[in-house]
């Protein structure tokens, strides 16, 4: 059995029969794997393997990882953390919710960091410059690490200081006022919850701002639907697609901006237009006059 990877709840596990000898006393038939966000196993770890042998996860130790975590968030890099636990209780994870196996994350064992690089489009930056040459502020919302959030931001030319992040559990905590009173200083969310990015859209449409949200999943619906203008990238998700009214074939964001700028243009364009046609219509009143 398994639980899928929740955005919510930062983890996901399976179940599996052991093959490896239990620890003396213990007795136990089966393994849970665990692979979720390095905070929260951390956390919830008592134990550490190193060179296959199970240690106790001290205070020194556990500073050294968080260190060590900080450093790999900074160069920009997903991190995902692995744990696992023996269990004797095979319905450990069938015999309730997802959301009730919380319960499941206790006296851990910590295996290790997997780092992940996803490297920036090269268009990325140039799109972004553009933007902002033109007034429209970018805004990261994403899942992950604040600091992999910042590091990403760095890369793409946006100084971001610490006062305008914020995580996804500070969000939480905001009233639907105090959001709108600080929602046009935030430029990157960090370990944001699906629900939390329809909550931002509106609050930033409150303030007046006209919004253009992109997104791939079907937890992002709710946002893109709610957006001035939805976004959703062509490999994104049919729901996704459906909500939104602009779709990126190729994933581009390039197709973003070159988009603004005709419909700024055509809008230039209809100004003149009336502002031709208002002007004639005024001459010839005067001289009927």
């Amino acid at each position: 059995g398994e639980i899928p990877f929740s955005p919510v709840y930062k983890f996901s596990a399976s179940l599996h029969k052991s093959f490896k000898k239990s620890r003396p006393g213990r007795g136990k038939q089966n393994i849970l794997y665990i692979l979720g966000a390095p905070e929260l196993i951390l956390k919830k770890s008592q134990y550490i393997e190193v060179n296959g042998k199970m240690q106790k996860l001290s205070q020194e130790k556990l500073t050294e990882l968080n260190l060590k975590l900080q450093k790999l968030t900074a160069k920009g890099l997903r991190l995902v953390a692995a744990a696992y636990k023996e269990t004797n209780d095979q319905e450990l994870i069938t015999k309730s919710k997802a959301q009730e196996q919380q319960s499941i994350l206790s006296n851990l064992v910590f295996v290790g960091f997997i780092s992940l690089a996803d490297p920036l489009r090269k268009e990325a930056k140039d799109a972004i410059k553009l933007c902002r040459q033109a007034s429209i502020k970018p805004i990261i919302i994403t899942g992950d690490h604040k600091l992999t959030a910042k590091a990403v931001a760095q890369q793409l030319g946006i100084a971001v200081e610490e006062k305008n992040i914020i995580q996804g559990d500070e969000l939480a905590k905001l009233t639907k006022s105090e959001l709108k009173n600080r929602v046009k200083d935030i430029e990157i969310y960090a370990r944001v919850e699906p629900a939390q990015k329809l909550k931002i859209v509106e609050a930033l449409q409150e303030k007046g701002q006209v919004v253009a949200m992109t997104g791939d999943g079907i937890n992002d619906a709710p946002a893109l639907k709610k957006a001035d203008v939805g976004v959703a990238l062509g490999s994104g998700t049919q729901v996704a697609k459906e909500v939104s009214d602009l779709v990126l074939l190729n994933d581009n964001f390039n197709i973003i901006v070159a988009a603004i700028e005709q419909g700024r243009a055509i809008l230039d364009n209809i100004r003149k237009v009336i502002t031709y046609l208002l002007s004639d219509s005024f001459t010839e009143v005067i001289l009927i006059g």
